[in-house]
């Protein structure tokens, strides 16, 4: 029922009658009076939805050998069983794909595993980022904190002992120049590591990401593969992200 006085539809002042039947539907509607006298002006709309043929399964098949005689039928048949192992084959293909990508994960992860432990043996005379760290801020009373996602990249070379700095771009302004492998720390490839870094202030919306080392690496280990660097402030949620950087 649409309420001219109120402009919304109302769905409890209109109900189906007990006199509805299979051929004639009847509504009773609340037509209740106010207090200057006069009733209530609405308009009852209704929709109905007619319900499709069934299917006389009894019957099923029993033309099956006409079809041989209806070419477009016949053709429509084919076709659509073609299409449907043309479908099965290609989910087939995928998932023989995935799994293959999924065991090159696991034995590549296992991999930069090994790799990783080996940095990290007590007698090796270089030092591995640790997973989460904190980079000191050098001005007094920095509670803003922003954090710094970094992902290397698997190829070959991609990690680096260089040290590695970074500077954050906002639309109100940037932050100090930051180490995120202080004392020839190494980022290993093929791995994440996230760095927690405080700043006076905010920079505003995150523009841009800064990222260069100072060549202090030796050999393979001097340049560096970023697949991704990932930038969150922390008080607002904002992210901001940057891909593929080599250095």
């Amino acid at each position: 029922m649409w309420e001219m006085e109120n402009q919304t539809w109302n769905n409890h002042r209109c109900k189906v009658g007990i006199e509805t039947n299979e051929e004639t539907t009847r509504c009773t509607c609340d037509m209740t009076r106010h207090s200057d006298g006069r009733s209530s002006r609405v308009i009852v709309a209704a929709s109905s939805l007619a319900l499709p043929n069934f299917v006389n399964f009894d019957k099923f098949g029993s033309n099956i050998d006409k079809l041989s005689t209806n070419s477009t039928v016949f053709g429509t048949i084919v076709a659509l069983w073609m299409i449907f192992l043309m479908s099965q084959l290609w989910i087939l293909r995928s998932n023989i794909k995935s799994n293959c990508s999924m065991n090159t994960a696991v034995s590549d992860s296992l991999i930069y595993g090994q790799a990783a432990a080996e940095f990290t043996k007590p007698n090796t005379s270089m030092a591995v980022v640790p997973k989460v760290s904190t980079i000191p801020s050098e001005a007094p009373g920095a509670d803003y904190v922003y954090v710094v996602s970094v992902r290397t990249g698997t190829q070959p070379d991609a990690g680096t002992a260089s040290v590695v700095g970074l500077m954050i771009t906002g639309s109100e302004g940037r932050t100090a120049m930051v180490t995120l492998n202080p004392a020839g720390k190494v980022l290993v490839r093929g791995n994440d590591t996230y760095h927690i870094m405080t700043t006076p202030a905010s920079v505003g919306k995150l523009q841009s990401v800064q990222v260069w080392h100072d060549s202090s690496g030796k050999g393979a280990m001097e340049s560096l593969f970023i697949d991704s660097i990932t930038v969150w402030d922390i008080q607002t949620s904002q992210r901001r992200v940057q891909l593929h950087l080599k250095l």
